[in-house]
């Protein structure tokens, strides 16, 4: 079966994909050699490693990517070297040894380069010369922009990106105040019991389906938040900063942010994650829709 977005093996046709319900390393022998998630939220990794208090004055943006990926400025040609290089700095081509290990999302000035780096591919896309190599780069800037259009229909602020920020649906977290949503959120974003119920960064909230929701606050309410490496999975969704392709693992958006039929999860990402999809019968769905769609295999669920 043809690989999606990948040049290594293919999972063979046929295969069954197990989406399970326990994220727990099979191999492990005994309790205390799992390593995963040894630190409370990882020392400050995750989609927003730099508060306030981290920003240095001569730096100063738009700190609210509502706004910053969504709103267009006047169109100049894109350069291409200017292209390649925003490509190279945002996706971390620097060789994986370099990666850096806190997530670029909420470091001052990264929500604009985003933009810049989206509507310089758009331009080049019109122009007729796509460049292959940004794919990376877009799959991730398309999740981020799906997230934070999520999050306006949620009527979460900008605070979302701090990485300490706590989910306003079951507690007041730093400048997030009471938990509001807009009168036309879609039903299916709309807390959960254990969204009220188990402290959670925000960025959860933001995932399509509520069962997906679940089915992580769920081991966090059982096990605790350290039971789950959070970090590695938000450097793996949406982080365009740690360096990592489609080909590791990742989701991808095709239609509505909101909508679980318009997202698809490539193989990596269910063999890595796929407990998160246990009974995500939707977002199952549309990843053999969007498959289908370019021609690959149908994936089989158990």
């Amino acid at each position: 079966m043809e690989m999606c977005f990948s040049p290594g093996p293919a999972i063979p046709a046929g295969t069954v994909i197990p989406v399970i319900a326990n994220p727990r390393l099979a191999e492990l022998r005994d309790p205390s050699e799992d390593w995963t998630g040894v630190t409370r939220r990882r020392a400050q990794k995750k989609l927003g490693k730099h508060s306030p208090s981290d920003r240095s004055p001569s730096s100063e943006v738009d700190s609210d990517p509502s706004t910053a990926l969504v709103k267009k400025e006047s169109a100049s040609p894109t350069n291409e070297n200017t292209q390649t290089a925003l490509a190279a700095i945002i996706a971390g081509k620097i060789g994986k040894a370099a990666v850096p290990e806190v997530c670029l999302l909420g470091k001052t000035g990264m929500p604009a380069m985003l933009e810049k780096f989206a509507e310089g591919a758009y331009d080049d896309y019109m122009r007729g010369r796509p460049c292959t190599d940004y794919l990376t780069t877009l799959v991730r800037v398309n999740v981020f922009h799906a997230f934070v259009r999520n999050a306006q229909a949620l009527s979460f602020n900008a605070e979302w990106l701090t990485y300490d920020s706590i989910s306003p649906f079951n507690k007041s977290g730093p400048g997030l105040g009471p938990a509001t949503t807009m009168a036309s959120c879609p039903t299916n974003m709309l807390p959960t019991a254990l969204q009220l119920s188990v402290e959670h960064h925000p960025w959860i909230d933001f995932f399509p389906h509520p069962r997906m929701r679940d089915n992580f606050l769920r081991i966090v309410a059982e096990h605790g938040e350290d039971y789950i490496d959070e970090d590695e999975m938000c450097r793996d969704v949406v982080d365009v900063g740690a360096g990592a392709g489609v080909e590791d693992a990742a989701l991808i958006v095709w239609g509505e942010p909101w909508d679980p039929r318009g997202w698809e999860a490539t193989e990596p990402f269910l063999r890595k994650w796929g407990w998160l999809l246990d009974g995500c019968t939707e977002m199952l769905e549309g990843t053999n829709y969007w498959r289908e769609r370019r021609g690959l295999r149908k994936l089989k669920f158990n």
